[in-house]
């Protein structure tokens, strides 16, 4: 399948927490995204008649109050073990040798990986599709609700990463795996912020 990466950093934006530009986000989705893809119809009708609180308060329950659909990819894949906090380190250095500013959100929040995707060559890009985010998208949507207009969103894009990298494949990505071969990524580290483990929900304004 043949997708504009732009699409992904659209993606990441609707995937942040909602501001006004959400509906420009869905727009230009709609204009990038392939056929052969599943549409986001059912959040574009939402955003028509809802205001930016209500989409606000939808976006917390869905992905801060309920651990189960948390938007953290290090996560689904390593709970609390000392492995997510080497991802979470690694994922910050990278964000920053990428230039790709870090939001409010862990820096293993899927928009972030979303984003640093179409920086990365083609043979880590693939890696990091189908050895993690493919993978934490997969335990995520079983979790959400099928009217939830959220969950059109995970479900487009886990059909235009396995249509361009292939299906999910974690392998050694979940547990005790090594991390992809970014850059960055392949140092030895020694973590020690517990601070950044605690938990996936956080408190919104």
């Amino acid at each position: 399948m043949s997708v504009d990466d732009k699409i992904y950093e659209h993606l990441a934006s609707i995937l942040s927490y909602p501001e006004e530009q959400i509906r420009e986000g869905v727009e230009k989705v709609h204009e990038l995204a392939p056929v052969e893809v599943p549409t986001l119809k059912l959040l574009s009708d939402y955003l028509e008649g809802a205001s930016t609180k209500s989409v606000e308060e939808l976006f917390t329950r869905t992905f801060d109050l309920n651990p189960s659909c948390c938007l953290e990819v290090g996560w689904h894949l390593y709970g609390e073990d000392y492995p997510r906090g080497a991802f979470l380190v690694n994922m910050r250095q990278t964000l920053a040798e990428e230039n790709l500013p870090e939001s409010p959100e862990l820096p293993d929040h899927l928009s972030h990986c979303l984003r640093l995707l179409p920086k990365l060559e083609a043979e880590d890009a693939e890696a990091f599709a189908r050895k993690y985010i493919l993978p934490a998208v997969g335990k995520i949507l079983p979790a959400m609700e099928d009217e939830n207009p959220y969950t059109c969103v995970l479900e487009m894009l886990q059909s235009l990463l396995e249509g361009q990298y292939g299906p999910g494949d974690p392998g050694d990505g979940i547990g005790n795996a090594k991390l992809v071969e970014l850059p960055i990524l392949d140092n030895v580290l020694h973590y020690n912020n517990t601070e950044d483990l605690q938990g996936s929900g956080k408190k919104r304004r």
